[in-house]
């Protein structure tokens, strides 16, 4: 019986003790906080390790271990120190049950003095950061403090710098260094300009064929594409000859030249006597959506259309008499064409300052002073007003300036 009743007065000891446990701790940590007050650093360690040692989660030992390193007469004062002891204080705190929060908070110790003093760490790596204000002292309190609140601050400070460094090399690298570390950044779409402005002078600075389309091929998604075909296709094309065209057609169907060089081999065709049915038919199979404007000329082109002036507006019919549509002119027509009809493929009115060129679909293609138009073969168009000339193209777009006092075609090839 004495050993079962002094078993007994042990447990209840050992229960009581259990209980009291957080009202020690929390008076160890009301202690230590009155003597760091006081600057009794050892003291003060002294009690928080014995603390530590009697219960392991023991968030205001930890609170008050990171009042203790950011004591500014600490000698082993540290602020790396001080943050790992609060988040430690805090995440002890979350463990514990409402009792000992009650007992904590008459230290004070609770979510509030936690997260104060959090965030006061939080503000002090913050402004380090800020006073040396570089790339890594920014990228380094990002890594350390990633709850801070001045996380969005200091990303916006450390891509300001950033960017700034990479002006300051400024080469197409420096630009995608930028890009590929931060591309959140609010200078992501500047960077993206230079890098690929330098990036295209650099790797076509040869300027010739090969080089632009290495370049292409490389870069499918530049910016530049667009430039860039043309200055492939003025090369490429440069001699004037069906075979230059017929290539840029297959090498870049889907280029907004495509159509240019479409234009071109059409007028080929019908210089070499061939018929727009066969043109139509060749391209329509190669799947080239540029042939499209094409179509709406070709059912006109060995068509003559006779003018009616009808309710103050010049119309068109065939030889059948059926009415050519989308063609109805308010301007008038050169006078030739009451008598023979339009027999060209495009069709010339207005008067004055508003002269017109249109193709026989009712397209305007030349809008300005001329007395004078002149066929050079391969669909170019000479405009003549009194001594000077120009050329266009009966697509629709200008080959020459009418600076010119006179133009003619050599060998189907050269302009002069």
């Amino acid at each position: 019986m004495y050993g079962y009743h002094k078993m007994k007065r042990g447990l209840i000891t050992a229960l009581v003790l259990f209980n009291l446990m957080p009202a020690v701790l929390g008076q160890n940590a009301k202690r230590a906080l009155l003597l760091l007050e006081k600057e009794d650093f050892l003291k003060v360690e002294q009690i928080l390790l014995k603390s530590i040692e009697k219960d392991s989660i023991n968030p205001s030992s930890y609170y008050v271990y990171s009042r203790l390193f950011l004591s500014g007469s600490f000698p082993r004062y540290n602020l790396d120190s001080g943050y790992l002891s609060i988040l430690k204080a805090i995440d002890h705190y979350a463990l514990i049950d409402v009792k000992e929060a009650e007992r904590l908070n008459k230290i004070p110790v609770n979510d509030s003095t936690l997260s104060s003093q959090k965030n006061m760490i939080d503000s002090l790596a913050y402004q380090h950061a800020l006073k040396s204000n570089t790339e890594p002292d920014y990228n380094l309190f990002l890594k350390k403090h990633p709850t801070a609140l001045q996380v969005k601050q200091a990303k916006t400070l450390r891509n300001q710098v950033a960017y700034q460094e990479a002006k300051k090399i400024n080469t197409y690298q420096s630009y995608k260094d930028f890009m590929d570390k931060y591309p959140e950044a609010a200078e992501f779409s500047e960077a993206s300009g230079r890098y690929n402005q330098l990036l295209f002078t650099e790797e076509t600075k040869e300027g010739s064929l090969a080089s632009y389309e290495r370049f292409l091929k490389a870069h499918p998604r530049t910016p530049f594409r667009e430039m860039i075909e043309k200055d492939i296709f003025e090369i490429m094309t440069a001699n004037n000859q069906k075979a230059s065209y017929e290539a840029f057609v297959d090498r870049y169907p889907s280029s907004k030249y495509a159509k240019k060089a479409l234009d071109y081999l059409y007028y080929h065709q019908i210089e070499s006597g061939q018929s727009p049915a066969d043109f139509l038919k060749t391209y329509t199979a190669k799947d080239i959506a540029a042939i499209d404007s094409i179509k709406k000329n070709i059912p006109y082109h060995d068509q003559v259309l006779f003018p009616v002036y009808d309710n103050g507006q010049y119309k068109f019919i065939d030889q059948t008499g059926k009415l050519a549509e989308g063609l109805n002119l308010d301007s008038p027509i050169d006078e030739v064409y009451y008598c023979s009809g339009v027999g060209k493929d495009f069709i010339v009115a207005g008067k004055g300052e508003k002269r017109y060129i249109l193709t026989k679909s009712g397209q305007k293609i030349y809008e300005g002073r001329f007395e004078t138009t002149a066929s050079l073969g391969y669909g170019l168009l000479k405009i003549g007003h009194r001594t000077n000339h120009g050329v266009i193209h009966r697509a629709g777009w200008q080959v020459l300036n009418p600076t010119w006092d006179d133009i003619q075609l050599l060998a189907g090839q050269f302009l002069t």
